[in-house]
């Protein structure tokens, strides 16, 4: 008797339409980044989707590809310990977490694209989710990619760090600090998911 062949999770679904509609959005992207890049006047004049959509949009389609591949990464890495409702949730407080960060801490910040920031939160709150519920991989392989993470946060953030290094790609500096508020809000969010999962929330 054949084995019964099991579904893809609904996560990956979601996923590839999500990869699919991102590089729509690369391809397209000198057309649609004027209305809906993060642009500080803009968005104090009153266009607040710019707070969300300017983490979808990106500087072309290199940037749009690397992003997708490390969305790609960890959700194959850690997409199966939650609900997809959950991660988009999850990814959207981080995107209103960032531009809210830009427009208290980084008034010189006239625009913005990419994902980034985002990926480098979902990447911290994989990684501490696991660790908590002891799941997926070792612990040691888990804090040892924790510390390169923040490793790399930390020289990020050094005067000698080198933001132009994707300039031919992207025409523009890496915004380090993107990455800093996303750890932030990611590992800030730890503590409130895993207190919601361990009373009543169940994974589908």
């Amino acid at each position: 008797m054949p084995l019964p062949i099991k579904s893809p999770p609904l996560w990956l679904f979601i996923l590839l339409l999500f990869v699919v509609i991102e590089l729509l959005l690369g391809v397209l992207g000198s057309w649609l980044n004027p209305s809906l890049q993060y642009a500080r006047s803009a968005i104090l004049h009153g266009e607040v989707w710019r707070v969300v959509t300017g983490h979808l949009v990106h500087l072309g389609l290199v940037h749009t590809l690397l992003n997708m591949s490390g969305l790609v990464l960890i959700m194959h890495l850690f997409g199966s310990l939650l609900p997809v409702r959950v991660w988009l949730c999850c990814g959207l407080l981080m995107a209103l977490g960032i531009s809210a960060g830009f427009l208290l801490f980084n008034p010189e910040l006239s625009y913005y694209a990419g994902m980034s920031g985002v990926l480098h939160g979902l990447l911290l709150f994989g990684i501490g989710l696991a660790l908590l519920r002891n799941e997926l991989y070792p612990r040691w392989l888990l804090v040892l990619i924790g510390c390169g993470v923040v490793g790399k946060l930390f020289s990020e953030q050094l005067p000698s760090y080198d933001i132009y290094y994707l300039q031919e790609h992207m025409h523009a500096a890496v915004i380090v600090d993107a990455h800093l508020y996303g750890a932030i809000i990611g590992l800030s969010l730890l503590p409130v998911i895993h207190f919601w999962r361990k009373h009543g929330g169940r994974k589908s």
